[in-house]
């Protein structure tokens, strides 16, 4: 179930996301999922490559063994989320918040921290 908006600049983004299938279709078509409200979401094993995912919310979502290359994630809401063994390749993570986050195994590989909240 989503319910579809559309930003300033004619961008379609989704305010809840809680369906995979739909999460996956909008990945494959290299959708924008800036701003787009995945909180909480079974996101296991996913892989999100090029994506653009400014202020996304991936709060409490459970990514374990999931793949982020090349995503630009400035300022996503990760508080909580399960990113065990997950790996972010080249990404742009600035501003992010990592909350609580349980991290054990991640590998972050060529990616922008600057100014993120690793607390």
């Amino acid at each position: 179930m989503s319910d579809e908006v559309t930003n300033g600049e004619g961008i379609e983004t989704s305010t809840k996301l809680t369906d995979r299938v739909a999460i996956n279709r909008r990945i494959a078509a290299g959708r924008d999922l800036s701003g787009a409200d995945m909180s909480g979401v079974d996101l296991a094993g996913m892989k999100f490559a090029g994506l653009k995912m400014q202020k996304a919310n991936l709060s409490g979502a459970d990514i374990p063994g999931g793949v982020f290359a090349g995503a630009d994630m400035e300022e996503v809401d990760l508080t909580e989320a399960d990113l065990t063994g997950t790996r972010f390749m080249g990404v742009n993570m600035a501003r992010t918040l990592f909350h609580g986050a349980t991290m054990l195994g991640a590998r972050l590989m060529g990616v922008n921290l600057e100014r993120a909240d690793l607390t």
